[in-house]
């Protein structure tokens, strides 16, 4: 086109006795044939061939079919894959020539998303009876149409807006979910995965500060003395056996294993499996005499009601009884003071006091 506008202006100069007007003219036609292909007899685009996609609701009304205006509907479109692959972006907007979509009692957001394939875009009702959205264009990212919406009806209730009122964007009840983009969900995914590692790591953190802390000991029990400990087992012995003639030689049997296990920890000397006499002559270099024959006194007696029968016993009393223990609670309390440590040396014995 460049050369012929040209080859043109070389005529013009040399046709100098032409009219002004014939030039301009001859230099229209050229611009008119130069832009005629491009627009002029351009054919209109033809809406009803363009594929047809389907409006669908993003969140179901709980209503139905009936809204209120103002509300803000999400709907989507399925894109084909065919498209997806060469667009990035879509648009959704009114076809030329028709009335605009206020008039029709819509409110159209310009603001779209795409998401898994599916556009989504926002309206409005802003006029009260049933209103049906009329078809929409749907364009790529270069302007170009590549399909149509179907209609979409609906039943709308409430006060009808004014005018001035249908020309601003709706700014209440978002009865279906909006369609968020794709740096928004990418935002969420990311806070959610941050929020995971931050309680996995203080879940990682508690877990080693208590495997560090070394565990509570339990508190130990006070270690009572051995003497305390033959005096209530003295006790409990005539609590369970009270004074008849069958509890005799349990008695007997119950205070003769008491002393020699007291006497044997409180002197260092395994006096438990031994006979009176051998218990004696284990304790004889660490005790008095006289402390021994209370200790032998005691034993003699209780290994006669040990070693006899029981038709044998009829002369012990229940002060017999009861006098049995007392003697052993005496031979306890004459040596209640902690035993010697277990070096091979014996601690001297107390100075005995003469038994009643």
């Amino acid at each position: 086109m460049l050369t012929d506008y040209c080859a043109f202006l070389k005529s013009e100069r040399k046709k100098s006795s032409a009219p002004f007007w014939a030039k301009l003219v001859a230099l229209g036609t050229l611009v008119w044939s130069a832009w005629l292909p491009f627009g002029a007899l351009a054919d209109p685009l033809d809406i009803a061939s363009l594929p047809l996609f389907k409006i669908q609701l993003v969140q179901k009304n709980p209503n139905g079919n009936v809204y209120n205006i103002g509300d803000r509907i999400a709907l989507y479109v399925e894109i084909p894959q065919a498209d997806q692959n060469r667009n990035s972006s879509f648009e959704i907007t009114v076809p030329e020539g028709g009335s605009k979509i206020d008039e029709q009692g819509w409110y159209l957001d310009a603001q779209t998303n795409l998401i898994s394939g599916n556009l989504r875009f926002i309206v409005a009702p802003i006029k009260t009876g049933p209103l049906t959205l009329p078809t929409l264009l749907i364009l790529n990212q270069e302007k170009n149409p590549i399909g149509r919406t179907d209609t979409w009806s609906i039943e709308v209730k409430g006060v009808s807006l004014s005018p001035d009122q249908q020309k601003r964007e709706p700014q209440y009840l978002p009865l279906a979910a909006v369609g968020l983009s794709d740096q928004v969900w990418f935002m969420l995914f990311a806070l959610v995965l941050l929020l995971i590692a931050a309680t996995a790591f203080g879940i990682y953190k508690w877990n080693r500060k208590k495997a560090m802390t070394p565990p509570a000991l339990p508190t130990p029990k006070p270690i009572e003395p051995d003497h305390v400990l033959a005096l209530r087992a003295l006790q409990e012995l005539y609590q369970q056996n009270p004074y008849t003639r069958e509890h005799l030689k349990p008695v007997a049997f119950g205070i003769s294993e008491i002393i020699k296990a007291y006497l044997s920890k409180r002197f260092l000397v395994d006096a438990t499996e031994s006979t009176t006499p051998e218990m004696i002559g284990l304790l004889k270099s660490q005790l008095t005499f006289d402390e021994l024959k209370e200790i032998e006194a005691l034993f003699v007696d209780l290994d006669l009601i040990k070693f006899t029968k029981m038709e044998q016993h009829d002369h012990y009393t229940e002060g017999d009884y009861k006098n049995f223990k007392l003697k052993a609670e005496r031979i306890i309390d004459r040596w209640n003071t902690p035993a010697p440590a277990a070096s091979g040396t014996v601690a001297p014995a107390p100075s005995s006091k003469g038994v009643t």
